[in-house]
């Protein structure tokens, strides 16, 4: 068993240095490190624990902590496989980072009682073992959420990214069934995550859906800037193309928006765009993406809808849009002209042409509505 600990120790040492050698290719993909070095560490104690015979406190609650602290970092790969810009907010982090503290806690604080309330073992016992339920508990949430994530990615995915991420499930699910019996059968499948993860990271660095970059967003709004939209919007082009997925764009213009920065201020305009860029992005989702235009005008792409889907999509938009935003001075009134059209060949900017065409079609019947060129 020792021989086997260690070798696990250093196929997990492998990929570490495997994973960070490629993290400098895709900005913020560090949490793809995190989870690879999580897992060596996961090995070591296998190793630590196996050769000392399973007889220290400390080093169980190091083994829970990374446990959690892998499960957290495998939520932090699936949001950036799912194509979610930039870094996780601090409260996201907090809330992965607690749990690992609290386990380590008392483990290194000397507490009689916390072997007994750490094993699956003393879930027999009345009193004992709730500390491993809780924990159990917290790991399968976060992995759950992990994998719905990553199997949101990988319906859209194909070849070796799609089985990559089923294999990052399943090696994760493994491993929450086999946590109760302790680290040394529970590296095995630590391992196969890891190895997925790396998988898959290799595949994403060159996929045409990989996450979006800080610099290609937005800085008002959050939403793609025009050089990010060109570039999403032309990999999902390339992917209609490819897959024969139907692919909508729609450009949404604010009906007299000017009148409202000459009224109310520009500081007041900026908050109508933030909460109309916000409205437009719950809305796609992670069926497509939204990019701001120009000034008032935003951009989304969507995939999968035939043409009466599509169209529908676009009154939700225009619906969604048009509510009121509250302003410094009260509620303001928006309408918005909404240009849809249908990919059928001849490139992203033809097919941008056509939808603003068919914007301003909605502009000349007076605004708020909805215009279609299919």
């Amino acid at each position: 068993m020792d021989a086997a600990a260690a070798i696990a120790v250093g196929l997990a040492a492998l990929l570490a240095v495997a994973s960070f050698a490629r993290v400098p290719r895709l900005g913020g993909w560090i949490w793809i490190g995190l989870v690879e070095l999580c897992i060596l560490v996961w090995c070591w104690c296998a190793f630590v624990d196996t050769r000392d015979g399973g007889t220290s406190p400390q080093l169980h609650s190091v083994w829970f902590a990374v446990v959690a602290l892998t499960s957290g970092s495998l939520l932090l790969f699936g949001r950036r496989a799912v194509g979610v810009a930039g870094h996780p907010r601090p409260r996201d982090v907090a809330l992965i980072v607690i749990e690992p503290v609290l386990v380590l806690l008392p483990g290194f604080a000397g507490l009689p009682w916390w072997e007994d309330q750490f094993t699956a073992l003393g879930l027999l016992d009345r009193g004992k073992g709730w500390a491993y339920l809780l924990h159990t508990v917290y790991c399968t949430a976060v992995i759950i959420l992990a994998a719905a994530m990553m199997g949101r990615r990988a319906e859209f995915s194909r070849g070796a990214l799609r089985w990559s991420l089923y294999g990052v499930i399943a090696c994760s699910a493994l491993g929450l069934a086999l946590q109760a019996t302790g680290a040394q059968l529970t590296q095995w499948a630590a391992l196969g995550v890891g190895l997925f993860v790396h998988l898959a990271y290799a595949e994403l660095s060159h996929d045409p859906y990989a996450a979006v970059d800080l610099a290609d967003t937005d800085r008002l709004t959050g939403v793609l800037n025009r050089g990010g939209l060109d570039r999403m919007l032309a990999r999902s082009i390339e992917r209609s193309e490819r897959f024969g997925s139907k692919l909508m764009v729609m450009v949404v213009d604010l009906d007299r928006f000017k009148s409202i920065n000459d009224s109310h201020g520009h500081l007041c305009g900026d908050a109508v765009l933030v909460a109309v860029a916000k409205r437009l992005t719950g809305l796609v989702g992670r069926n497509g993406g939204v990019g701001r235009f120009g000034g008032d005008e935003f951009v989304l792409f969507v995939t999968g809808l035939d043409l009466a889907h599509g169209v529908a999509f676009a009154s939700r938009a225009l619906a969604l849009a048009s509510e009121p935003v509250e302003g410094p001075e009260g509620s303001l009134s928006l309408t918005v002209s909404v240009g849809m059209a249908t990919y059928h060949g001849g490139g992203a900017a033809r097919l941008l042409a056509t939808a603003d065409d068919a914007m301003y079609d909605a502009k000349r019947r007076g605004g708020n509505a909805v215009a279609v060129r299919a």
